[in-house]
């Protein structure tokens, strides 16, 4: 509830499935305590994007059980949709991720148990390691050499080839072969099994529960 001081003009975020005595009810308090002369009801995407500045936006509510993609567009949902992959599965997915590298006996939860691993641990492992990758063609180099290419082949279909001089033409020089990198390996110290352990897990593979989810 955003009040003015002078016009006290109020602002409620309310969501879309408010029950409608409840919203009678909220709104004949506020008229007889603050007596204000308008009261705004904006749903919380709405109030997000009137925040933001802008009259038309995309909002994405990234919740616990589900993930909200609201369009709104001149001050008005246009559109929502929903789904339920969301922080449950996140860190469902780094609690998979992180019972594969347990050595056989600790793979089993205890009787009377679901998980091997705390919610908390797993929580906290999703807070400080879980990283998305980048999107493909993000790379300089890769960038540049895809324009190229494409540079080149529009020259070809238009029937034209680029003429290059004697004097400019590069002496071939047979490129090194790159070595492959190590993968970088992090060691997770884990407490809440039925024993305390500490696990070495590379470092790329922390991005897979993200992108599974």
């Amino acid at each position: 509830m955003l009040i003015d001081s002078r016009p006290r003009r109020m602002i409620f975020v309310l969501p879309s499935g408010l029950p409608i005595p409840l919203l009678s009810a909220a709104l004949d308090s506020v008229f007889t305590r603050f007596q204000p002369p308008t009261i705004s009801l904006l749903s919380s995407p709405l109030a997000i994007t009137v925040g933001a500045g802008v009259r038309s936006a995309l909002v994405v509510d990234l919740g616990w059980s589900e993930t909200v993609v609201t369009a709104v567009y001149e001050y008005r949902e246009v559109s929502s949709r929903w789904s339920i992959r969301g922080g449950r599965m996140l860190v469902e997915n780094t609690h998979r991720l992180l019972a594969s590298y347990l050595p056989e006996p600790l793979k089993r939860p205890s009787p009377g148990q679901e998980h091997v691993l705390s919610f908390e641990e797993c929580c906290d492992v999703t807070n400080r390691m879980v990283w998305c990758r980048p999107r493909p063609g993000e790379a300089g180099p890769a960038a540049a050499a895809a324009e190229q290419q494409a540079t080149q082949t529009s020259s070809s279909s238009s029937g034209v080839l680029p003429t290059v001089p004697e004097h400019e033409e590069p002496p071939q020089v047979q490129e090194p072969t790159p070595s492959a990198e190590e993968p970088t390996i992090i060691k997770i110290p884990l407490t809440s099994c039925a024993r305390p352990i500490t696990v070495s897990i590379p470092f790329d593979a922390f991005s897979d529960p993200c992108e599974e989810t």
